[in-house]
């Protein structure tokens, strides 16, 4: 598999029907953002999941994108599990009962092709999509309700706060004071011009562990930070 996604041949996955080279090929160039994906939804959300809805659009609508649903089980459920692979991740969603729904849109964007993660937990519901923005360019472009488009790193820090002056000086010095180092930030607000609240999407040099996120929560203004660790 790793032969494929760098573009050679992976004869050791012919017997894995979503994942024969034939069918990875097409796809593999958005086989990492789109684990990516999966890795972010899950870990924005609680609770035991239920299902993973996955969209297609663009050129992605016309071809076979089995090979991305594994790539979604592996990014959610090796998330919270040891030991999840391409291989036995679509048997561990089965076994636990998690619903997979695909589905293609012909629906206009403004990406050649872009996969859209749903993830329904017994507490919430939380959505991811991303794209290629010019080819080897992957990017998240959408956070639930809020659109984006922010290069996968390793750490991520997502902060939802009421705009209201200073949010971002008080949340940066609690992070350099914890001695963490920030890559780069975007505030990212809704289309709606009335909306009160908005997201800081941070990429810091090190991981962001409970304490330091209890710190930022209690800052005024600020609610439920998540850390965010994706495979890249």
């Amino acid at each position: 598999i790793k032969e494929v996604l760098s573009g050679g041949s992976a004869s050791s996955a012919v017997n894995i029907p979503s994942l024969r080279p034939d069918k990875l090929a097409p796809v593999k160039d958005y086989m990492q953002i789109t684990e990516n994906a999966g890795e972010l939804a899950v870990q924005l959300s609680s609770g035991v999941i239920k299902s993973i809805e996955i969209i297609a659009d663009g050129d992605l609508a016309d071809l076979d994108i089995q090979p991305l649903e594994v790539a979604v089980l592996k990014g959610v459920l090796s998330s919270r599990l040891e030991g999840v692979n391409y291989v036995n991740a679509p048997l561990i969603a089965k076994k636990r009962g998690i619903e997979l729904i695909s589905s293609k849109s012909k629906a206009k964007s403004n990406f050649a092709g872009r996969i859209t993660i749903k993830i329904e937990t017994d507490n919430e519901v939380n959505t991811v999509a991303a794209a290629l923005i010019a080819t080897n360019i992957p990017r998240i472009i959408k956070i639930n309700d809020y659109e984006t488009s922010i290069r996968p790193e390793k750490h991520l820090l997502i902060v939802p706060h009421v705009n209201k002056p200073s949010m971002i000086a008080k949340v940066a010095k609690v992070i350099g004071e914890e001695g963490i180092n920030i890559g780069s930030m975007n505030v990212v607000q809704k289309n709606d011009k009335h909306e009160t609240e908005s997201i800081m999407l941070i990429n810091t040099d090190s991981a962001v562990n409970d304490d330091v996120l209890g710190l930022i929560e209690k800052i005024d203004g600020i609610h439920n930070p998540k850390y965010i660790n994706l495979t890249v």
